[in-house]
């Protein structure tokens, strides 16, 4: 001690270097979290800010949140005051509604990110419905009742209570429940209610039902199934939705039957299932039909024309059958109603052509979201290009529409939605040189992004650090290479995929053991439950766009080449390079030493899990990102596709609010909306024009267009009167003219006589 003392003296040593070294350096702190924290219950995609919005149930592995997604890493997390699981979610210009299991209704503020309102609802809240043009988000009970909430004073409307219209109609009906709300789609005056035992359409402008639907199958019919035919059945009402044209109206019920009415006069046009037609048509010697499956969900979806349509649907298939995913049924353009038959109205809803749009199996779709391509309106559905599916599995799935591609999610949805898409099998963390990092971004062929809304927050930065990459396996036989980030500006967010199951050229049994990438060259390396390492390093793919798969002969115990394998949408990234087939257990440890892999394998068969365990840290204060346009989205007035302006009786947004409330003032979007209008105005702006008769009132509407047709009238006969004017004044101009020259020629006449 005394010489290690003394040769630090003499060295120059005075002070202790680890004199600055303090507990609290080494204290962990969160810097950034990814994933679901539980089981998915509902989402919603908000087209015109481009957000995504996943709610989570409350399990053993946490509590109930709600995650909302933005464009690349803009994220935000909403975490209710209390435990709880989340039923429905909407979005509704700058806020989203979200109602969990103890009905309890919330508003968050997406600018902020804070819950701006809450209320209890006394009842069982089972149906939820918006729209983007409202200030009212309309529930419905189990008992049969709606209620109104007002969204801008937030709180529900005591003049407005509608009572179970069903079991007025009926009163002998027994058990009449709620289960669907749907609003017109080019009517905001009408409303859908789907009872256990029928559909009922109710009229604000009327305050009264116009029309019930009870879809009643005769002895002898064969109907959906699961019924005695010989009997007469009143199948019970699972789904109510409108056309998007507001033409028909479509019935789902618990047998597989889908029926399809005329809301003009209440009549069934024809009912079917996912295989037959005409099932209510009683048939002599008609056998029972087999049983079907309950839908899950039903989209009525159309194109950029709303008459152009289709069904997608979720469930409803027999149990054996041989394929599961969800069913599209391509209905076509719709028939002119005033000038189409019966029969055609009829064979209108066979559709042109019918197909599967698979999913994996094992697995079925509890739930589906589609993702407009830029219309909030149509209930979601209108000109769609993508879905998103939830599976039994708890699992994410998205493909394109209709063609039903599957869509990965590198790109185009956050890492943390990645996660479940499909899960995690294993995930390793590298540090990899910052400028090797920067240089890899892969050229893909892809889509548009799906998600385009927020903004990031501003985060300081740390150009000097090697980048943390996870490195991410999941069950499909991908893996994903994201920067996690130290909580600072992350400069390169892309992420990088490679198909380990392409790689090894089968789809089944590809269980990733280890992975690892090497910190300075970028190559990447995956081994394998059944023995097998992929190499993979940076380059171009020559065999881009093209799938020209070569069949290589498997090699035990040596190198072989697998360049062919490359993925065809893959121009520029990480390319498989070398597959190393050991063949002699699972591969256990994988590591690169400078440009060489160093692998370990057990011998034995026999493997063991590894479970990890978190707890919450304490957490940092750290900016927010913004996930919407602020005072653009409080304000923005979406118009209906294909909806063109009539004078006609519909009830417009502000007749809407004298009919549910007449002594509630403007809301501060109306208040917002006129300001804007009256800016335009004073500005002589062209806008006037086109947001003027949006806050008016019907009575109003005519009165403005009698006033300007007036106007105009009077403008016309000023035009005439001075066109009557100046046609005088040209004959006058003329006659003087032809009597100039009368006058001349009798004068010419006389002086070449005399002179």
């Amino acid at each position: 001690m005394a010489s290690a003392f003394l040769r630090s003296k003499q060295t120059g040593m005075q002070n202790d270097l680890s004199a600055a070294i303090l507990p609290d350096l080494f204290a962990p702190d969160e810097q950034a979290r990814y994933g679901i924290n539980s089981q998915i219950s509902c989402f919603a995609y908000e087209p015109i800010q481009s957000l995504l919005a996943i709610a989570t149930n409350e399990s053993q592995f946490g509590p109930g949140k709600i995650f909302v997604f933005g464009h690349t890493r803009v994220s935000k997390t909403l975490e209710p005051p209390r435990r709880t699981s989340f039923r429905a979610l909407r979005f509704t210009a700058n806020r989203l509604i979200a109602l969990d299991a103890k009905n309890d209704l919330t508003i968050w503020d997406l600018d902020s990110g804070e819950r701006v309102a809450g209320q209890v609802i006394s009842g069982n809240v089972v149906a939820l419905v918006t729209d983007p043009m409202l200030d009212w988000a309309f529930l419905g009970l189990a008992t049969g009742e709606v209620l109104a909430y007002d969204l801008d004073r937030e709180r529900i409307s005591n003049s407005f209570r509608l009572p179970n219209f069903w079991r007025e109609h009926d009163p002998s009906a027994r058990a009449v429940g709620l289960v669907r709300l749907a609003l017109h789609p080019t009517d905001i005056g009408k409303l859908l209610i789907g009872y256990t035992t029928g559909a009922v359409i109710y009229s604000f402008k009327q305050n009264t039902p116009t029309k019930f639907f009870e879809y009643v199958l005769q002895p002898g019919a064969p109907g959906g199934g699961g019924g005695a035919i010989n009997s007469v059945r009143k199948p019970r009402l699972t789904d109510a939705l409108w056309h998007p044209s507001g033409t028909f109206v479509l019935t789902a019920h618990d047998d597989g039957s889908m029926a399809f009415w005329d809301p003009k006069d209440g009549r069934l046009l024809t009912a079917r299932t996912l295989e037959h037609l005409k099932i209510e048509e009683v048939a002599s010697g008609s056998t029972p039909a087999t049983f079907h499956e309950t839908y899950a969900r039903i989209a009525w979806c159309c194109k950029q024309n709303p008459d152009d349509t289709g069904l997608l649907i979720a469930g409803g298939q027999p149990p054996d059958a041989p394929e599961k995913g969800l069913t599209f049924i391509d209905l076509g353009p719709t028939p002119a109603y005033a000038t189409a038959s019966w029969q055609v109205l009829q064979d209108h809803f066979k559709g042109r052509r019918q197909s599967v749009l698979a999913t994996p199996p094992g697995a079925e779709v509890i739930d589906f979201l589609l993702f407009p391509r830029s219309s909030p309106h149509y209930a979601g559905s209108h000109d769609p290009i993508a879905i998103m599916s939830l599976l039994t599995s708890g699992e994410l799935i998205t493909m394109s529409f209709p063609s039903g591609y599957p869509i990965t999610p590198t790109n185009q949805l956050h890492p943390s939605v990645s996660l479940v898409h499909p899960y995690v099998s294993r995930f390793a963390v590298q540090t990899v040189d910052r400028g090797r990092w920067l240089g890899m971004t892969e050229i893909r062929n892809q889509g548009e992004p799906l998600l385009k809304g927020g903004a990031e927050a501003t985060k300081p930065s740390r150009k000097y650090q090697d980048r943390t990459i996870l490195q991410v396996a999941h069950g499909d036989g991908t893996v994903r290479l994201w920067d996690s980030g130290h909580g600072d500006e992350i400069e390169n967010p892309k992420v990088l995929q490679v198909d380990v199951a392409r790689a090894l050229e089968r789809d089944s049994n590809v269980d990733v053991t280890v992975m690892n990438m090497a910190p300075n060259t970028g190559e990447f390396a995956v081994g394998t439950k059944t023995g097998e390492v992929v190499i993979y390093r940076w380059g171009v793919n020559r065999g881009h766009g093209k799938d020209q798969q070569q069949k290589v002969a498997s090699n035990p115990g040596s190198l072989t080449d697998i360049a062919a394998r490359a993925e065809p949408p893959l121009k520029e990234g990480l390319q498989p390079m070398s597959l190393y087939e050991m063949m002699q257990g699972p591969i256990t440890a994988l590591k690169h030493e400078r440009y060489h892999i160093k692998d370990y394998h057990c011998d034995e068969v026999d493997c063991c899990k590894a479970f990890a365990t978190h707890k919450d840290l304490k957490r940092h204060k750290k900016t927010h990102e913004k996930l919407d346009g602020g005072a653009a989205a409080q304000g923005y007035r979406c118009r209906v596709p294909g909806c063109r302006k009539a004078k006609t009786g519909y009830v417009s947004p502000t007749d809407l609010d004298l009919l549910i409330a007449p002594d509630r003032p403007p809301s501060k979007r109306m208040m917002a909306a006129a300001a804007a209008e009256q800016r335009a105005a004073r500005g002589g702006g062209a806008a006037a024009g086109d947001a003027g008769p949006s806050n008016e009132g019907w009575g109003d509407y005519l009165t403005r267009q009698l006033n300007e047709r007036t106007e105009k009238l009077n403008i016309m006969g000023d035009s005439m009167d001075n066109l009557q004017n100046q046609s005088q004044g040209w004959a006058d101009d003329v006659g003087k003219f032809v009597n100039k020259q009368k006058r001349n020629m009798v004068t010419g006449a006389l002086k070449s006589k005399f002179f």
